[in-house]
């Protein structure tokens, strides 16, 4: 019997340049700093961040940035956590 079911494989998405957008907004240049230290921290390739990344990076970012203000962490980690809805909206199924 065979269980294999014909379901089309999709890619990850990589939301490195959402997430850098984001972040630039927020912090300028600095944004790409607080980014890689904190990709290089959680083991995630800075240039590669998918769903099951946002959640911890938005995290750390938060708190890597509380000496900038609470808006602006509270900002970073809503503004990721759209891009999680935005991609199950998108997706077929």
């Amino acid at each position: 019997m065979n269980l294999i079911v014909n379901i089309p494989f999709m890619e990850p998405r990589n939301f490195s340049p959402d997430i850098h957008k984001i972040m630039e907004s927020e912090l300028g240049e600095m944004g790409e700093f607080f980014i890689k230290k904190q990709c290089l921290e959680l083991g995630i390739m800075p240039t590669f961040i998918t769903t099951r990344d946002i959640p911890k990076l938005s995290q750390a970012l938060s708190e890597a940035m509380q000496d900038f203000g609470q808006d602006k962490s509270k900002r970073v980690v809503r503004d990721m956590h759209k891009l999680i809805r935005s991609e199950k909206v998108e997706s077929p199924g």
